[in-house]
């Protein structure tokens, strides 16, 4: 049948090769060394291909992905010095032959073009980028007592992403009378040298008259660990696998009802907002937080001053409190905090 066939001039050999399937019996009427408008035979086969070489390299490139968030995983995951990864999907980039998946402290990086399979010992980390936040002072915007204002407080640093929580001191500190003397100015490290994370600071300061400073600041760190306790036994713990711990994290450090940020911003306030029967007079409680996006693109550092005192501050962010005493006498302090690069 074949012989009846290329007499009736419906297939016809080139170049000595029988012809591949699927290819329209019409092209017989075309010159013997060419098919489908002057592609050669090899020009028609890698056509042919080109859509499962393409699946096969997609694949690949899934498995490198694969590959990459399990190394992501290996080296701690959220608590790595990678910190979690830009979005929940580990998107990941190609050029110049090589792969690189971005997280918040850094990159995965291999070089392959997606034509092999990626194995872990080829991956590499880069962890280049890191922050430090620190509280650098406060100042003394109205004072509340004639003779100078005590204060002294306390900070607790809570990170939704990581479930952790730290405790600061505010040392007691007298400012005022004189105008002169209206600055307080330290560098306590908050968090130093981490990849970026949203970060919560609840604040509290109180004006010393005859309290039991170490008693109040117990009560605060209770207070704060509480909630805290709370909200992580609330979100609970994160699925299995590299996507489920990169969710869970972002889920507890976003505004979400269920996050630790939100418990933050609403059960945190409330619970250190009112102190009764201690003896100091207390400022509003409030909570300061500082999401990881203004630690990747750090605000402009802005200059603190304060009354006629010679003394400056430098600081990304700023909250101001207020406290009326007994006799009504009003008090305010704004208390500095600044984002920097630690690398």
């Amino acid at each position: 049948m074949s012989g009846d066939l290329r007499q009736q001039g419906r297939v016809r050999p080139v170049g000595g090769v029988r012809p591949l399937p699927g290819i329209d019996a019409g092209l017989a009427a075309q010159d013997a060394a060419t098919i489908d408008g002057g592609l050669h035979r090899g020009q028609e086969v890698a056509r042919a291909t080109e859509p499962i070489a393409g699946v096969v390299k997609m694949m690949r490139l899934k498995a490198a992905r694969t590959a990459m968030k399990l190394k992501w995983m290996d080296l701690g995951g959220p608590d790595s010095q990678l910190g979690l990864p830009m979005s929940q999907s580990f998107p990941i980039t190609q050029a110049d032959g090589s792969i690189t998946m971005n997280f918040r402290g850094g990159t995965l990086h291999v070089l392959s073009d997606g034509d092999a399979i990626v194995a872990p010992e080829q991956i590499t980390m880069d962890a280049n980028y890191r922050v430090a936040i620190s509280f650098e002072g406060m100042g003394l915007e109205i004072r509340q007592e004639h003779d100078g204002d005590e204060l002294y407080g306390s900070l607790s640093l809570t990170d939704g992403g990581r479930r952790r929580i730290e405790d600061f001191t505010i040392p007691q500190v007298t400012l005022g009378p004189e105008s002169n003397h209206r600055i307080y100015k330290t560098s306590m490290e908050l968090f130093h040298d981490r990849p970026p994370s949203d970060i919560s600071i609840a604040i509290k300061l109180f004006e010393h008259d005859e309290g039991d400073r170490d008693a109040m600041r117990a009560e605060i760190r209770k207070r704060v660990h509480q909630v805290f306790d709370k909200a992580v036994e609330e979100v609970g713990d994160a699925v299995p696998g590299p996507v489920g711990a990169a969710a869970a994290a972002m889920s507890r450090e976003t505004g979400v009802d269920n996050s630790l940020t939100h418990w933050a911003v609403t059960a945190l306030a409330d619970g250190i907002d009112a102190f009764l029967g201690l003896g100091d007079d207390q400022y509003n409680g409030t909570i300061l937080t500082i999401p990881y996006e203004e630690q990747l693109h750090i605000p402009p550092l802005q200059t603190y001053r304060c009354s006629h005192d010679p003394q400056t501050i430098d600081y990304t962010h700023k909250v101001t409190v207020n406290s009326r005493d007994d006799g009504h006498d009003l008090g305010q302090v704004s208390l500095l905090f600044k984002v920097r690069s630690a690398l």
